[in-house]
């Protein structure tokens, strides 16, 4: 019995319309009609699954766990997806609590600039039940052990999942209209710097640009910086009172300062 999965259609602004799959994160397919677009996705989903057992997909990564997915988990090395889990809900609890706890000092050279700390991408954690719900980015600082959740929504982690998987992305997104600009006028990016100020529910980016020996730096969408920051191949900085001030330091260690 061939398995089932259900789709999300949606129109985009330019009438374009994309259907993807929630229990299947990497699958989405786009057209100019509702039916074309899920045509696409079933190609894609099937495509998918010649690379993978059905089994795991439609189930727990946890051994003798036959509970339904609830999470999607990207574990991030070098800008490289190194790790992807399906879990429940239960395991995904126990999972991330883990992931939140453990300490050690990431890997990597900490480029420099004053009054910022050096991050790269760790973690992905997508929620299957909802396109809606927000998708949280862990960043870990490099060279150091501190670690940062940025919040997203689900286009700006496909956009990012398909540069870090080296994927052809479905439409023209925000963020390559900014890389063909910088290239189109002789730019280079040279990193991104993110800030969030007290009282703010939201992250702001800063990109640098070298331009004939001048430091030109414009503001734009964090959700932008990251994806940008990929794609260039840049470091990603944090404002260091944004970062201290934010950081994400897990259950123990509220535990200790509560004590």
């Amino acid at each position: 019995m061939q398995n089932q999965y259900n789709a999300v259609v949606k129109q985009l602004e330019d009438r374009l319309f994309v259907a993807h799959c929630p229990s299947l994160p990497a699958c989405v397919g786009q057209g100019a009609t509702p039916a074309d677009a899920i045509a696409k996705l079933n190609d894609v989903i099937a495509t998918f699954l010649q690379s993978r057992p059905q089994e795991l997909l439609m189930k727990c990564y946890v051994p003798d766990c036959d509970v339904a997915p609830a999470f999607h988990f990207s574990g991030i090395e070098s800008r490289r997806v190194v790790t992807e889990k399906y879990l429940c809900d239960a395991h995904a609890h126990n999972f991330f609590t883990d992931y939140r706890t453990s300490e050690f000092v990431a890997i990597g050279f900490p480029h420099d600039i004053p009054g910022a700390v050096c991050v790269d991408l760790e973690m992905i954690v997508y929620h299957l039940g909802d396109e809606d719900d927000p998708v949280c980015l862990y960043a870990h600082e490099v060279g150091g052990r501190r670690r940062l959740c940025f919040m997203t929504n689900a286009w700006s982690w496909w956009a990012l999942m398909a540069q870090i998987k080296q994927q052809p992305s479905l439409r023209r997104h925000t963020h390559a209209a900014w890389a063909s600009t910088i290239t189109e006028l002789g730019g280079q990016l040279h990193d991104v710097l993110l800030d969030r100020r007290e009282g703010e529910d939201w992250w702001s980016a800063e990109l640098r640009i070298a331009k004939d020996g001048s430091d030109i730096r414009i503001h734009a969408r964090a959700s932008d910086a990251y994806v940008l920051a990929v794609i260039h191949d840049v470091p990603i900085f944090v404002v260091e009172s944004a970062l201290e001030r934010f950081a994400d330091r897990g259950e123990s260690q509220r535990r200790e300062g509560a004590g």
